[in-house]
């Protein structure tokens, strides 16, 4: 399975350098963040090194992002998940874009001969205006459940200035979930149902320090539990939380664009 998933994003990857004169732009970075959020949901509440590289042209891109340590097991992955994306902007509304992605979540411990990892699918619909505005549908391709999940979501950035040689900007960001079939208990009437959930209000802030091709991130990230449901172990799926993260990109370019 794995050895399968690896030929196609090279394949994937093959392709989207023919169609730019085997010029790639790529970026490889790695944060350190204090605590592990996912979607609102505290996949480790601890510190993790998660490190990532992509390649990508003409609207096509591929990458790799692991998660080191994050449940302090002898792991040295306890995640590694593959990426494919596509965006494009919408002919005549070019202030909107759509986007399509793919996703496969490998957790530890990695059995490869059986693994069969968790996968996604999205489809974003992002504008260029003031704010950039944007929202994302989730789709899981998992037989064994019914996944799907909605974030929608603002930003904006402000140049600073220059720093030792650098230019700094402030940026924040906002958005909101929700989980579209979440599936919760009421235990009095012994009833189970499925509903469409808000599940976090979140808001990023950060400085972007750029300087020979690097960029250094620090960032806060808060959230406020919008979900009152219980999930079917009878514990909150979300919570009031924050995380504090530092990354380090490297963008560079290969190739020679024609």
């Amino acid at each position: 399975m794995i050895k399968k998933l690896f030929v196609s994003v090279l394949l994937f990857l093959a392709f989207a350098v023919s169609l730019s004169a085997f010029a790639l732009d790529g970026s490889i970075y790695t944060s350190y963040v204090n605590k592990y959020l996912w979607r609102g949901q505290i996949l480790n509440n601890g510190p993790a090194l998660q490190s990532g590289l992509s390649f990508g042209t003409q609207g096509a891109t591929v990458g790799v992002w692991t998660s080191c340590q994050q449940m302090a097991s002898p792991d040295l992955f306890d995640e590694v998940d593959l990426t494919a994306a596509y965006e494009h902007s919408i002919p005549y509304v070019d202030f909107l874009s759509l986007g399509l992605g793919y996703i496969s979540y490998f957790t530890a411990p990695y059995n490869y001969p059986y693994l069969v990892p968790s996968q996604e699918v999205s489809i974003t619909l992002k504008s260029d205006v003031i704010s950039s505005p944007y929202i994302t549908f989730y789709h899981s391709l998992d037989a064994a459940k019914t996944y799907d999940y909605m974030e929608g979501g603002v930003s904006y950035e402000y140049e600073i200035g220059e720093l030792l040689g650098g230019k700094t900007a402030a940026g924040a960001s906002a958005l909101v979930g929700l989980d579209l079939n979440q599936v919760t208990y009421d235990y009095v009437e012994m009833v189970k149902t499925t509903a469409v959930t808000p599940t976090i209000l979140g808001i990023n802030l950060y400085v972007n320090y750029k300087i020979a091709g690097f960029t250094v991130t620090p960032s806060a990230f808060f959230q406020l539990n919008l979900d009152k449901y219980n999930n079917t172990s009878g514990a909150r799926l979300y919570s009031n939380n924050s995380a504090f993260s530092i990354l380090v990109n490297y963008d560079f370019t290969m190739g020679d664009p024609k």
